[in-house]
């Protein structure tokens, strides 16, 4: 759980209002779109990815690169709620901590980890 929500951290950082890049708001809609499907359809397609990958062991002596154990945590290491809720979260801070954030010098990274995250850790 801790390196999911390190991966909806960042991920909902570079999705705020911060940042601004080229089709952003069509990762937006396939974030919201995927919150839309099936769990069962979710299930289908990572078994897909995960069985090309070769992530899947079979038995009788197949060769996994990683082993079952990858299979079952790295489909869900990203939860797309969080990611959203953090967004949310991160789009309703105001602007003016981040502009003096950057007179003060810090980098992004830093603004994220010493102001942002400590401010919204109840939703974390």
């Amino acid at each position: 759980t801790l390196l999911g929500t390190f991966c909806s951290i960042v991920t909902a950082y570079a999705l705020s209002n911060i940042f601004h890049f080229r089709y952003k708001s069509i990762i937006k809609l396939l974030l919201y779109l995927a919150l839309m499907t099936t769990s069962e359809t979710l299930t289908i397609i990572n078994y897909r990815i995960v069985s090309n990958l070769g992530w899947v062991d079979y038995g009788r002596g197949s060769r996994v690169m990683f082993g079952t154990d990858y299979a079952l945590i790295m489909p869900y290491l990203i939860n797309i709620v969080h990611i959203l809720h953090l967004l949310i979260t991160f789009n309703n801070v105001p602007k003016e901590l981040h502009y003096s954030s950057k007179i003060d010098g810090a980098s992004n990274w830093k603004y994220l980890w010493k102001i942002l995250v400590p401010i919204t850790k109840s939703s974390i």
